[in-house]
Order: structure tokens, then C-alpha cells, then sequence
């Protein structure tokens, strides 16, 4: 039975991922490296792709040299080839859906490798002379183009490169081509660029891997694990902004932890920044997956709660409060601690077009100082 294309593909993958040829991510991440892959690679595509149309232009100077006879007549196939070779930069330039494009590729690269064929058949003695070294460059532009794809859809490309002419003389259309010299250049030519291809993507995935680790460390809060002030203040007003312009409500409250610095005196710095992390996961695990989480100074936490009114916010803010108080943390094998917080918060059902997050922010820290001020260990919200 015949393997449909994707069918195929599976297939390869499957085989590479048993053998280890080539690494895969799980099939989200995945996704996400070959975008990005396929962005970081896209200008560079595009480039080689039209070096290589006037490259292919240029050669005209080779069929004169190599047959001033019939160099004028195979002007206009040297053209074509052009015309076919630049309809795969313009497609990536016009945004043509990435997942067609390896079998746009083979479309065009083997119709041009086609042409090239016939342009030799055409020159005197061209495909004894000009053959061999010209279905090399095809192999070049393979692992450029093939910046955009996966490993199994680069390797599918070079073995289709590879075995086409084979395929023209099978049906006659070449037939002064000698396969044995043929094969014996061109299928080393092809397993070094299929290695070109394995090593790019091996180098391109080690550096999404570094990227996303350097993104991670500049949105997230190392002793915590979650995201840090300056990523709060460049995502907040995205949600307050969104519950703005819809008239939905939006509130945000400020945490403080109570006498902190007695317990860093008391019971040493490890000891404390075992309270921070208890605290920053206690709000975590009782906030939402909507709510916006953020340790926002030294001891000190900032949440913003959209679709949410001042009301529940105070309900949300007290239920954090209540069960850190009652949650001893432990310190070791042998003591814990009982510790307390503080929090301020400040809402609105519709938020006014003069209050932004800054304002909000301001009236919640606000509140917490009222907090502190009537003894700890309480919320204050407006009245």
C-alpha cells in the first residue's frame, strides 16, 4: 500500500525520533521552536533565494562558454528557471502558510532541476560536461531553504533532488546522463547536505532552548517562580485596559508580609526567603490562572484581578490572609512559624477613563499602609 504524503512523514519522524537522528520537543513546544525557527530563518531565505535567481541568470556566461553555438537558444530556459526559482521567496515574503511550504519547495526545486536538465540536453556535450557540478548547487540551496523545516521534511527535499534525474533518463528524457558517474558524485553530495541540515537544526534548537531559558530569567522572580515587577508593569495594563474598554470590573490588591524583618533577624535570610516562597505560593495556588500574580518589592506581592469586583476581591484578599495565619511554615526538621499578612485593596465595577494602573496600584498600596497602621493582619479596602 502506498503512503499518503503525510503518512509518510509520520512515518520518518517516528523513525528518527527511535533512532535518535534528531531530537524532538514535546509537541507544543515543538510548534513553537519551528515558528520561531521558521521567523529567525525567514530574511535569510529570502535572501539566498534571490541570489540564487540572479546566480541562475548569471550562468547564462557558463552555457555561452561551454557552447557558444546554442548558448543563445538556451537563453530562454535559463529564464525560466529564474521565473521558477523566485516564486518561492516571493511566497515567503507574501506570508504563504508555513506548512506548505516544504511541498512548495520540492515543486519548484524539482521543476528547475528538471529545467536544468533539459537546458544541458540542449548545450553540445552539456550534460557530459556541465551535469555533474551543477546538480551539486541544488544541494546548497536545499540546506538554506530548508532553514524553515524539519529535519525529515530537509531530508525528504535532498533525497528527491538526488534521485530525479534517475528518474529522467528511466523515462528517456535524458538519456546521454551517465547514472553510475551520476550516483557515485551526487549521493555523497546528498548525505552532506542532509548532515547540514541535521547539524543546523540541532544548533537552531539549542538556541531556542537558550532563548526561552533568557526570556523565562527576565519575566520571572528567581526565588519565587513567579513573574517579577518588571514584567507585571509590562503585562498589567493589558488587563486593565481590556476590562476598560468592555466595562467589566477590574480590582488589584497589595501583600505584605507582617514584621519581616524580625524574621530574617530572628531565624537567619534562608529562613526567610523559605516565608517568601510560602507566601508567594499560597497566593498562587488561591488566585485564578486569569489573575495576575507579581512579587512587586522585597516582601511585598501585587495582584491584579480582572472580571472582578471590589467585593471579591476583598473576599479573595481575606481567604489569602486566613490561611497563611492558620498555615504554620517549617523551618527545618524541628520549629516552624506562624506569620501574618497584610493587604490592601482597590477596585472598580467600571473603571473610570482617568484611572489607569498606576492609580490602582497606588490606591491598593494606599489601603495596605491603613492596613499596617490599624495593627496588621487585616484587609482594608474602601469603604
Amino acid at each position: 500500500m502506498i503512503l499518503k504524503g503525510s503518512a509518510l512523514l509520520r512515518k520518518l519522524k517516528d523513525v528518527s525520533q527511535r533512532t535518535g537522528v534528531y531530537d524532538r520537543f514535546e509537541p507544543i513546544t515543538e510548534e513553537s521552536y519551528l515558528v520561531y525557527k521558521f521567523n529567525d530563518s525567514k530574511c535569510v531565505v529570502i535572501n539566498v533565494g534571490i541570489a540564487t535567481v540572479f546566480l541562475i541568470a548569471g550562468l547564462w556566461i557558463w552555457d555561452w562558454a561551454l557552447d557558444p553555438e546554442h548558448a543563445a537558444s538556451v537563453l530562454p530556459v535559463r529564464l525560466t528557471m529564474c521565473t521558477i526559482l523566485s516564486l518561492y521567496p516571493l511566497a515567503i515574503y507574501a506570508g504563504f502558510r508555513r506548512s506548505a511550504l516544504p511541498w512548495l519547495l520540492v515543486t519548484i526545486v524539482i521543476s528547475a532541476e528538471a529545467t536544468f536538465l533539459h537546458l544541458l540536453t540542449r548545450l553540445k556535450d552539456g550534460v557530459i560536461y556541465g551535469g555533474f557540478s551543477g546538480f551539486m548547487f541544488w544541494f546548497i540551496l536545499s540546506v538554506f531553504a530548508g532553514l524553515s523545516f524539519t529535519f525529515t521534511e530537509s531530508l525528504l527535499l535532498n533525497i528527491a533532488i538526488a534521485f530525479m534525474p534517475n528518474l529522467l533518463v528511466h523515462f528517456g528524457l535524458a538519456p546521454d546522463l551517465n547514472l553510475a558517474l551520476y550516483n557515485a558524485l551526487i549521493w555523497p553530495t546528498c548525505f552532506i547536505a542532509i548532515f547540514g541540515n541535521l547539524s543546523l537544526d540541532k544548533l537552531y534548537r539549542r538556541l531556542f532552548l537558550y532563548r526561552q531559558r533568557i526570556e523565562t530569567l527576565a519575566k520571572t522572580d528567581g526565588l519565587t517562580g513567579i513573574i517579577n515587577r518588571s514584567h507585571f508593569i509590562e503585562t498589567a495594563p493589558v488587563l486593565v485596559e481590556l476590562c476598560r474598554r468592555h466595562e467589566h470590573p477590574v480590582s488589584a490588591f497589595m501583600v505584605d508580609i507582617d514584621h519581616f524583618k524580625q524574621i530574617n533577624d530572628v531565624f537567619g535570610h534562608p529562613e526567610g526567603d523559605e516565608v517568601i516562597r510560602h507566601v508567594a505560593e499560597t497566593m498562587r495556588l488561591k488566585l485564578r490562572n486569569t489573575d495576575l500574580l507579581a512579587r512587586y518589592g522585597g516582601e511585598e506581592f501585587a495582584v491584579i484581578l480582572p472580571e472582578t469586583t471590589p467585593d471579591n476581591a476583598l473576599e479573595v484578599a481575606n481567604a489569602i490572609r486566613r490561611h497563611i495565619e492558620e498555615t504554620p511554615i517549617a523551618l527545618g526538621a524541628d520549629r516552624s512559624i506562624r506569620i501574618t499578612v497584610s493587604a490592601g485593596v482597590a477596585g472598580y465595577d467600571v473603571l473610570p477613563d482617568d484611572i489607569g494602573l498606576e492609580e490602582l496600584l497606588k490606591q491598593a498600596d494606599m489601603y495596605l499602609y491603613e492596613a499596617k497602621q490599624k495593627g496588621r493582619n487585616r484587609v482594608v479596602a474602601a469603604t
